[in-house]
C-alpha cells in the first residue's frame, strides 16, 4: 500500500515541534522587543482557525444513507516567526483594538510596514467514529500546513487604523492523507465506481486528495452604533491553485466532466456578528469557478455559559453545513451535517 506523499498530522506536528526546539536551542542574547518575547517563547504560539470538538452527524444527500455518528475535532495552531500573533478578543473572536502609539498621526510606509507578521500554521480536522464503525475509527479529513504574511490594512490605505483590519498572503498545502488513488490507479478507479454503485460510504473516506495554492485574505471589523461591544466582521479569502491534479472525479454521474477543486472553492466569505447577550453568529459561504451552482454554506453559533460563583465556563458551539466540500475525499458530494459541542479557541 503506497502512502500519499502529502503532509499528515503525524508528519507536520513533529516539524512544528522541531522548529520550536531549534529556536530555543540558540536564543538571542536578549529578547526581541516585540511584546511576545524571543523566538521560541510560548507567547509566539496561538490558535489559528477554530479549535473544537463536536458530536457530528453527516448525511450524503441523494446517494447513500446518513453517515454514522462521530466526534469531529479540529486542532489549528500558528507560530509567529516575525512580530507577534494578532491577539483576539475572547468574546467576539475578532482581533483586539490596538492602543494608539505616539509615533505620528500619519506614519510613513516603513512605520506601517513594521507591524507585518510572518507565521507558520497547521490545521488538522478528523472524525472519530467512537463505537459506530467496526474498524478504522479515526478518519483524517484535512491536513493543512501554511506559511503566512500578514499585513496591517493600513500599509495599503495609508491610515494608521486600530490594528484590527488586516490583509494576509499565504502559501498553503491541503490534503487528507489517504491512500486510495482512483485518479491515477486504474484498479482503484474500478473499485471507486463499484463502491459508488453500492453506496459504500466508508470507502470514499479513503480516497487521496491534495492541493497547493496561494491565497489572499482580508479581514475587517466594525463596531455597531448604539450598541456597546457589539461587532460585525467580514473575512474574505481567494485562492489561486498551483496544483490540483488529485481532484478529478472518476465515478458516478460526474465522472469525466473535468471537475476540479476550483469549481467548488475559489473564494470563501465569512460574515460574523457578535451580540453580547446572544453570543456569536457566523455564516460562511464558499463557491468556485462554477459560481453558486456548487456553492456550500456553513452556519454556526457560539455562546459561553458562565457561573461566576464557581468559576465555571462552557463555550457551547453549534455548526451546520449544507452542500458539498464537507469532506475533502468526496468533495463534490452534497453532505449536509450538524454538530454540537465546544469551541475551545479561535
Amino acid at each position: 500500500m503506497r502512502v500519499h506523499p502529502s503532509m499528515s498530522a503525524a508528519g507536520c506536528l513533529p516539524l512544528l515541534f522541531a522548529l520550536s526546539m531549534s529556536a530555543r536551542a540558540e536564543p538571542p542574547a536578549e529578547p526581541q522587543k516585540t511584546g511576545c518575547g524571543a523566538l521560541g517563547d510560548v507567547a509566539r504560539f496561538q490558535s489559528f482557525h477554530d479549535n473544537y470538538v463536536l458530536w457530528h452527524q453527516m448525511r450524503n444527500n441523494g446517494w447513500a444513507a446518513k453517515d454514522e455518528g462521530a466526534l469531529r475535532g479540529q486542532v489549528s495552531v500558528q507560530y509567529s516567526l516575525i512580530n507577534c500573533p494578532q491577539q483576539r478578543d475572547k468574546e467576539s473572536r475578532t482581533p483586539k483594538r490596538l492602543v494608539a502609539t505616539a509615533r505620528s498621526d500619519k506614519p510613513d510606509f516603513w512605520e506601517r510596514l513594521a507591524g507585518t507578521e510572518v507565521f507558520v500554521s497547521y490545521t488538522n480536522r478528523f472524525d472519530f467514529y467512537l463505537g459506530s464503525r467496526d474498524s478504522g475509527p479515526v478518519i483524517n479529513r484535512v491536513s493543512n500546513p501554511g506559511l503566512h504574511l500578514r499585513l496591517p490594512a493600513g500599509v495599503i490605505s495609508g491610515q494608521p487604523g486600530d490594528g484590527r483590519d488586516s490583509l494576509q498572503l499565504s502559501l498553503e498545502h491541503m490534503s487528507d492523507g489517504q491512500v486510495v488513488e482512483p485518479v491515477t490507479n486504474p484498479r482503484d478507479q474500478l473499485r471507486a465506481q463499484r463502491a459508488y454503485e453500492r453506496g459504500d460510504r466508508p470507502f470514499f473516506d479513503t480516497i487521496s486528495r491534495g492541493m497547493n495554492y496561494v491565497a489572499l485574505q482580508g479581514e475587517w471589523i466594525w463596531d455597531l452604533p448604539q450598541k456597546s461591544e457589539a461587532q460585525l466582521d467580514l473575512r474574505a479569502k481567494v485562492k489561486a491553485y498551483i496544483g490540483q491534479s488529485d481532484s478529478a472525479i472518476t465515478w458516478g454521474p460526474l465522472a469525466g466532466q473535468g471537475l476540479r477543486f476550483a469549481n467548488y472553492e475559489r473564494a470563501k466569505v465569512r460574515l460574523g456578528l457578535y451580540w453580547p447577550e446572544l453570543g456569536r453568529f457566523e455564516l460562511t459561504s464558499q463557491f468556485g469557478d462554477s459560481g453558486f451552482k456548487h456553492a456550500s454554506y456553513t452556519v454556526s453559533w457560539q455562546y459561553n455559559l458562565r457561573v461566576d460563583r464557581v468559576n465555571f465556563e462552557l463555550p457551547l458551539f453549534v455548526q451546520a453545513h449544507f452542500g458539498p466540500m464537507n469532506t475533502l475525499s468526496n468533495y463534490t458530494q452534497r453532505q449536509d451535517s450538524i454538530g454540537i459541542g465546544l469551541r475551545l479557541a479561535y
